[in-house]
Parts: structure tokens; C-alpha cells; sequence
């Protein structure tokens, strides 16, 4: 029976650290979405200025 139990409690344990790397894993990819989304915004906005410029030419 405490064998039974060590199995289950270093399973719990392996469990927690896939949990946190995981919830850590898809903050990081949100994160790097969000930078990426901002960058592209930010081409665009540059886009739009260097051709309203041209147009008032």
C-alpha cells in the first residue's frame, strides 16, 4: 500500500509540473501572438502614413 501511495504521489507531482508548464507554454505563445499582432499593426500604420503622404503629393 505505500508503494501504491509513492506511485500516486510522484504521479500528482508529474501532473503539477505538466499543469504549470503547460499554463506557462500558452502565456508564452499569447504573449508572442500579442507581439506579433502589435508589429503587423504597426507595418500597417506605416503603410497608410507613407501612402497618404504620397497621395498629398
Amino acid at each position: 500500500m505505500a508503494n501504491r501511495r509513492t506511485t500516486l504521489e510522484k504521479r500528482l507531482q508529474d501532473l503539477d509540473w505538466q499543469i504549470k508548464f503547460a499554463k506557462n507554454q500558452i502565456f508564452y505563445n499569447e504573449e508572442k501572438r500579442l507581439r506579433h499582432t502589435e508589429q503587423l499593426q504597426e507595418f500597417r500604420d506605416r503603410a497608410i502614413k507613407e501612402l497618404n503622404g504620397l497621395n498629398q503629393d
